[in-house]
């Protein structure tokens, strides 16, 4: 389990917004914890991942999640950057993802 902590003395608390390129995908990690996985572009168009763990057993804020974090949503989200080596599922490799300890949906800019 992530010590939030330990996160936050390692790494600057950045707020970045970004656009959901895929549905939020709430999972089970392999020690038990519930995390919810985006798929983001931001600026630039850097595309990165971001994860955001659940409180055990919180299924109110696992429906909000799904209900208001679709495809084209723009979010503001809170936390930070961190660097580990891992392999996406269609098997590229990537170094950075970010870690969000706060997430809200941002109305789109009025026409």
């Amino acid at each position: 389990m992530i010590d939030s902590k330990n996160l936050a003395k390692e790494a600057p608390e950045t707020t970045i917004f970004a656009r959901l390129t895929h549905d939020v995908i709430l999972r089970t990690g392999d020690s038990g914890e519930n995390l919810a996985i985006l798929h983001c572009i931001g600026d630039e168009d850097r595309v990165f991942t971001v994860g955001y763990w659940l409180k055990p057993l919180n299924a109110k804020k696992r429906r909000l999640l799904w209900q208001y974090l679709f495809t084209g949503t723009t979010v503001r989200l809170v936390g930070q950057w961190e660097q580990h080596d891992w392999t996406d599922r269609h098997g590229l490799p990537h170094s950075w993802d970010f870690q969000a300890h706060y997430i809200e949906t941002v109305p789109p800019p009025e026409a």
